[in-house]
């Protein structure tokens, strides 16, 4: 195979990840980090119940983790299904309330 074939057959094999790169959006300076916003948040509410051996169905304790469910968790926060929290608010605090609050749930989904 000649120098010029191995360059060509190399860059068509580097071609398509190359283009997959080039099409993901910048990350915008305001968008939150694992370290920063996010495991804090996750740490706090979520890996009570989100790690091997308990009633949650995959564990958020690393970065891969929480990346694979990313989706799902802006989804069922937003509608307030996770974390579970049966009494309805008021004007009065509960002990340990797990609720999100609002600037939480649009970290998730940021």
């Amino acid at each position: 195979m000649t120098a010029a074939r191995v360059a060509l057959a190399a860059f068509a094999a580097l071609a398509p990840a190359a283009s997959a790169v080039a099409a993901k959006p910048p990350a915008a300076a305001d968008d939150p980090t694992w370290a920063k916003e996010i495991a804090p948040l996750v740490y706090r509410r979520c890996v009570a119940c989100h790690h091997d051996g308990t009633v949650a169905p995959f564990p958020l304790l690393e970065y891969d983790d929480a990346r694979a469910h990313a989706k799902q968790m802006a989804v069922v926060t937003a509608k307030r299904r996770m974390p579970p929290w049966l009494p309805a608010g008021g004007d009065f605090a509960f002990a340990d309330d797990r609720r999100l609050s609002d600037a939480e749930i649009a970290t998730l989904a940021r």
